[in-house]
C-alpha cells in the first residue's frame, strides 16, 4: 500500500517537475542541444516581438475568461433548476449523451452544424432561399466565438457533474426546512446557504475548467482561428516546426502560459471570495431577488439546448460517414456509400488498436495505484496528509504543453526511446485525476462494519480486501474504470509529444485529419472516437449491473 504513494508521486511529480524544468532552461536560451550554452533573455524577446504574439495572447484570455465564468453560471442554473428540487435522475439521463463526446469530436460535429455550409445552416437556406453556402463566418472565427461556445458547451456538464457530486457532503432538505421556517425562499436558501458552500467545494474542478480552457490545443486547432490562433496553438506549431531554434521561443510562451495559468487561478479565488461576502451581506426577500430568481430558473433550461446540440452533433456525424454526395440545397444527403469506411479501415484498426492498448495500460496501472493509495489512506485515516487533492489535479491544472515537451526532451537526456512506455506515462498522468475523482469518496463512504466482522470471522486483510470489500465496491471500480479508459482515448498531446509523431492513435489521426476538406473521412474518424469509449462505458455498465 505505501508502494501506491509512493508509486504516484513518482508517476505524478518526475513528469511536472523535470519537465517543467526541462523547459524552464530553454526559455532562458539555455539547450545544449542546440548549442545555447549561456543563459539570456533572446527567447523572451523573440516571443514578444513576433507578430501574432499580442493578439493570440488576447485571445486566449478573453476564450479562457469567458468560457469558464459562463460554464460555472449556467452549471449554476441548471443546477437549481434540476437538481435542488430533485430532479437530477432526469439530469443524470440527459447528461450522459453530452459528457460521451470529446471534447474533439464535438468541435468536429460542431463545425458540420453550423459551418456555412453545415446541417443547420442547410436547413435555415431552404426557408430563405439560399442557393450557395452565405458569405459568412461561423467557425474558427477571428474573435474564438465559435471556439468559446464550444467550450462552454463541454465544460457546463461537467461543472454540473462535479455540482452533482457534492450533493452527499451538503444536507439539502434541512437547509430548505430551515431556510422555510425563517421565511426564506428555496431561491434564497440557495443562494445564501448553499452556493458559498458549493462554490467552495468545486474549487479545483473550476481551476481545472480555467486552465483547460486557456490552454486547449486540439480543439483550438479544429475549430479556433487561425491567424492568430490561441497561445496553446502557436506554441505547439513552434514547437513541431522544422526549425529547431524556434523551441527556445516555444519553451518561453510555455512558461507565459504556465504563469497565465496561475494568475488565472489567482484571480478565481480572488472573485470566489469577493462573490462569497457579498452573497452573505446580500438581503433577501426583495422584488429584485424575485426577479432574479425567474431569470435563474429559466436559463437554467439552457440543459436543452446543450442536449439537442450533442445529439445532432451524434446524427451528423454518423450521417456525413455513410454520406456519398450531400449538397448545399440537400437538406439530406442524396446517396449514402460506405465506401470511405473501406478506404479507411487501415488507419481506421491502426489507430483504434494503439488507442486501445495505451488506454487499457494506463487505466488498469491507474486503478492498481489508485485502489492500493485510496485503501492505505483509508487504514491511515489521513486522506490531506498522504495524498492532498492539489496533488491529484495538479496535472489538470498545468497546461500540457508547458510540461509535456520538457519531459520529452528531459528523456531525450538519458537517451530514454522507448516511446510506448513513455506515452502509458503520459496518458497515466492525466488518467490518475480522474479515477481519483471517482474512487475517492466511494472508498471513504465504505462500510467498514463488513470489514469489521470478515476479521472477526478470522479472515486476514488481503481476503478481507479482494474478497469482501473490492467485490462490494465493483460496480463504482468499473465506472471509474470506463471513465479513465474515456479520458486515455482522448490524449493528443501527451501522444503526439511522447510519441514523437511516430505513433498514431484515433485522436491524433481524427485531429491531423479535421483541417482537410473531406467532412466523410473526418466524421468517420470522429465518430470512432466516440465509438471506442462508448462501447467500453456499455460493457462496464452491464458488468456492473451483473454485480
Amino acid at each position: 500500500m505505501v508502494l501506491s504513494i509512493v508509486s504516484i508521486y513518482a508517476l505524478f511529480l518526475i513528469p511536472i517537475v523535470f519537465g517543467l524544468l526541462a523547459t524552464l532552461l530553454p526559455a532562458f536560451s539555455y539547450f545544449p542541444a542546440l548549442n545555447f550554452n549561456s543563459f539570456s533573455l533572446d527567447a523572451w524577446f523573440d516571443l514578444f516581438n513576433h507578430p501574432s504574439f499580442f493578439s493570440a495572447l488576447k485571445l486566449t484570455i478573453s476564450t479562457g475568461i469567458l468560457s469558464t465564468v459562463v460554464s460555472i453560471l449556467f452549471g449554476l442554473m441548471v443546477f437549481y433548476r434540476y437538481v435542488y428540487f430533485k430532479k437530477s435522475r432526469f439530469l443524470n439521463k440527459i447528461l450522459s449523451p453530452m459528457l460521451a463526446i470529446p471534447h474533439a469530436a464535438f468541435a468536429i460535429a460542431f463545425i458540420l452544424l453550423l459551418s456555412p455550409s453545415g446541417w443547420i445552416l442547410k436547413i435555415i437556406g431552404q426557408f430563405v432561399g439560399w442557393a450557395i453556402p452565405p458569405n459568412i463566418v461561423t467557425v474558427n472565427d477571428s474573435y474564438a466565438l465559435s471556439l468559446t461556445l464550444v467550450l462552454i458547451l463541454k465544460e457546463t456538464p461537467f461543472l454540473i457533474l462535479m455540482l452533482i457530486a457534492q450533493l452527499p457532503n451538503i444536507p439539502v432538505k434541512s437547509n430548505q426546512l430551515v431556510a422555510r421556517s425563517l421565511g426564506y425562499s428555496d431561491f434564497s436558501s440557495f443562494i445564501f446557504i448553499m452556493l458559498p458552500t458549493l462554490l467552495k467545494n468545486i474549487r479545483l474542478p473550476i481551476y481545472a475548467v480555467l486552465a483547460y480552457s486557456l490552454t486547449v490545443v486540439d480543439v483550438a486547432q479544429i475549430i479556433g482561428p487561425n491567424a492568430p490562433p490561441t497561445l496553446g496553438v502557436l506554441i505547439h506549431q513552434w514547437i513541431s516546426n522544422s526549425d529547431f531554434t524556434l523551441r527556445l521561443q516555444a519553451a518561453s510562451g510555455s512558461i507565459l502560459l504556465l504563469l497565465l495559468v496561475v494568475l488565472g487561478i489567482l484571480l478565481f479565488f480572488i472573485l470566489e471570495k469577493i462573490s462569497i461576502h457579498l452573497i452573505l451581506f446580500k438581503s433577501s426577500g426583495s422584488k429584485r431577488t424575485i426577479a432574479f430568481e425567474a431569470v435563474f430558473s429559466q436559463l437554467g433550461k439552457m440543459m436543452y439546448f446543450i442536449f439537442v446540440i450533442s445529439v445532432l452533433a451524434i446524427i451528423v456525424l454518423v450521417l456525413w460517414s455513410v454520406t456519398f454526395r450531400w449538397g448545399f440545397g440537400e437538406l439530406w444527403p442524396n446517396s449514402f456509400s460506405f465506401k470511405f469506411w473501406e478506404k479507411s479501415q487501415d488507419a481506421l484498426m491502426l489507430g483504434l488498436k494503439n488507442a486501445f492498448v495505451f488506454a487499457l495500460i494506463s487505466t488498469l496501472l491507474g486503478l492498481v495505484l489508485m485502489i492500493g493509495a485510496l485503501e492505505f489512506i483509508n487504514v491511515k485515516k489521513s486522506n490531506q496528509k498522504y495524498l492532498p487533492n492539489t496533488l491529484m489535479y495538479l496535472p489538470l491544472l498545468l497546461p500540457q504543453v508547458s510540461f509535456l515537451f520538457g519531459f520529452n526532451v528531459f528523456l531525450l537526456w538519458f537517451d530514454f526511446h522507448y516511446d510506448w512506455i513513455a506515452i502509458v506515462w503520459a496518458h497515466s498522468l492525466f488518467v490518475m485525476p480522474y479515477l481519483y475523482i471517482s474512487l475517492k469518496s466511494v472508498f471513504a463512504r465504505f462500510d467498514k462494519r463488513y470489514t469489521l466482522q470478515s476479521y472477526a470471522l478470522n479472515r486476514g486483510y488481503f481476503k478481507t480486501l479482494f474478497f469482501i470489500k473490492l467485490p462490494m465496491l465493483k460496480s463504482s471500480i468499473y465506472a471509474a474504470f470506463a471513465l479513465g479508459f474515456s479520458v486515455s482515448v482522448v490524449q493528443y498531446l501527451p501522444t503526439l509529444y511522447m510519441g514523437e509523431g511516430r505513433i498514431e492513435t484515433i485522436t491524433t489521426q481524427m485531429v491531423n485529419m479535421a483541417s482537410g476538406s473531406d467532412y466523410r473521412r473526418i466524421a468517420i474518424f470522429a465518430l470512432c472516437q466516440i465509438l471506442l469509449p462508448l462501447i467500453i462505458f456499455i460493457i462496464t455498465a452491464r458488468k456492473s449491473n451483473d454485480a
